[in-house]
């Protein structure tokens, strides 16, 4: 595993790595327009969902999903580590069902924050960081 890969899992709770580990496939230039219509289809259902959920914080989810698309703009400089931890990263969000439920759990999102935040340290993207 390369060393990039290594201190991005490194910067994950135990309970976080595992479910990372399961979005870890390779992301080509296909996917990472999948990707994107994907994160968009999220975002959706995540305002849908803040309507009835006070616990959903919107500013930072809209924060979040800024900071995805601008990695997923920088994929084409991207080397193949650098691809896998920004497509674990975009699908652990995307996954409503990770290491807390998005919907259900009051801090639903803050693992993916944690998941995001790990990521763009793990690439050097310190500048782009989302704050809670």
């Amino acid at each position: 595993m390369s060393e990039k890969i290594n201190r991005f899992l490194a910067l994950l709770p135990d309970s976080m790595k595992s479910v990372v580990k399961k979005h870890s496939g390779m992301l080509d230039s296909a996917t990472a327009d999948y990707l994107a219509a994907e994160l968009e289809d999220y975002i959706k259902k995540i305002r849908i969902k803040a309507k009835d959920n006070d616990n959903i914080d919107m500013l930072m989810i809209e924060n979040m999903v800024t900071a995805f698309k601008k990695v997923i703009k920088l994929f084409p400089q991207l080397d193949d580590a650098e691809k896998r931890i920004a497509s674990s990263a975009l699908r652990y969000f995307i996954d409503s069902e990770d290491a807390r439920l998005d919907f259900e759990d009051p801090f639903g999102f803050d693992d993916d924050l944690a998941v995001l935040n790990a990521a763009l340290i793990a690439l050097d993207l310190e500048d782009i960081v989302v704050q809670r």
